[in-house]
Parts: C-alpha cells; sequence; structure tokens
C-alpha cells in the first residue's frame, strides 16, 4: 500500500529556516577589522604638506590623498585615512573644504610598512582651521596623548 511521505511540521521549517538565517547573517556581520597596531606605528609622526590629489569621502574611512614633495624634491602621493564622514561631518569638516587642490597639512601615524600611509590625527587648512580626523580612538584629548 502506497503511503504518503510525511512532510516536515512547520517548527521544523521555521527552525531550519532561523538556523539558515543565522549562518547567513553571521558570515555577513562578522566581519573582522584590521588592528590599528598592527598597521600603523604610534610613535611613527609623520607631517605632511602638499595639495589634495584625490579625496574619497566613503563609509567606514575616509580617504585624503596629498601629493608630498620629498627632501630630494620628488613628489609622492600619500595614502592618508580619515574617520568616518559622518564623524568627521559632527566634527565640523565638510566635504568641500578640501577638494583637489587644496593645500593641507596633515599630521598621523606612519605606517609600519614605510609606504606613504599613514593614519590621519589632525588636518590643517590654508586659513588656518584644524579639524582632529583621526578614524581610531574617540577624539578624546587623552587620546594619542593629546592633552
Amino acid at each position: 500500500m502506497f503511503t504518503r511521505p510525511r512532510l516536515p511540521s512547520r517548527t521544523a521549517l521555521c527552525l531550519l529556516a532561523a538556523g539558515l538565517l543565522a549562518m547567513v547573517g553571521t558570515s555577513v556581520l562578522v566581519v573582522p577589522h584590521r588592528a590599528f597596531g598592527a598597521e600603523f606605528d604610534s610613535d611613527g609622526q609623520v607631517p605632511l604638506r602638499g595639495p589634495i590629489v584625490e579625496l574619497e569621502w566613503v563609509d567606514p574611512h575616509t580617504w585624503i590623498l596629498p601629493a608630498v614633495t620629498n627632501n630630494d624634491g620628488a613628489k609622492k602621493v600619500w595614502v592618508v585615512e580619515g574617520g568616518t564622514p559622518e564623524i568627521l561631518l559632527r566634527r565640523g569638516l565638510r566635504e568641500n573644504y578640501v577638494q583637489p587642490g587644496t593645500v593641507v597639512v596633515l599630521t598621523g601615524d606612519d605606517g609600519r610598512a614605510r609606504t606613504a600611509r599613514a593614519n590621519a590625527r589632525d588636518l590643517i587648512l590654508p586659513d588656518g582651521r584644524k579639524f582632529f580626523i583621526a578614524s581610531s580612538g574617540t577624539g578624546a584629548l587623552y587620546d594619542h596623548g593629546r592633552r
């Protein structure tokens, strides 16, 4: 005699769906973020001065690329990582303040690989306005020895 196959219960289907969603959600949500100390040297401060070649105002970090003239006269484009656009907006910086061609002074932590890459701390505009644009830390005065 033919018997109809038993279908899984509604509870079992819901548990299976929840488990699949949890696995997918976990793989999307648990994305490791690189450690600051592994990539940058907090004792290796670099002052950078030059015109902005490019600016990327995107999450999760802003990127400012100034053309810096080396001691030998050669120009090198640095890649400087800043905080998120939302954080910089809250600190008073606007995207139109830092357009390509604007000559800025940036201070930050040099990359451990010494490959013209830095993590920004401060940005000084031509008119003298200074912005804390770091991507790491809270920006509080006790961060990075800023007293």
